[in-house]
């Protein structure tokens, strides 16, 4: 399932990094390969779409990394406004 977080860090020199979701919890770690567009350079503060899964009994990492329009932002920000969040 598809959730949203923002990029606490990312080494590109690594090419790994670390997501915090939005709905709370420990932040998710993530490789360049997670990356939808591996070209993108996540940065700190920049939304990110993800999807949360098993690291092969390792314990939880973030896949499908795809970073938010600002567009996107807005419209997923005043649609929580509207419901109340």
């Amino acid at each position: 399932m598809t959730q949203f977080g923002k990029i606490q860090s990312y080494d590109s020199g690594l090419g790994e990094g670390w997501i915090i979701p939005n709905r709370g919890g420990d932040a998710l770690p993530f490789g360049k390969a997670d990356l939808r567009r591996e070209s993108q350079q996540p940065l700190a503060g920049q939304a990110y779409s993800f999807t949360p899964s098993d690291d092969d009994g390792n314990g939880k990492r973030a896949t499908d990394l795809d970073r938010l329009s600002d567009a996107k932002i807005l419209r997923m920000q005043s649609g929580a406004t509207m419901r109340g969040h």
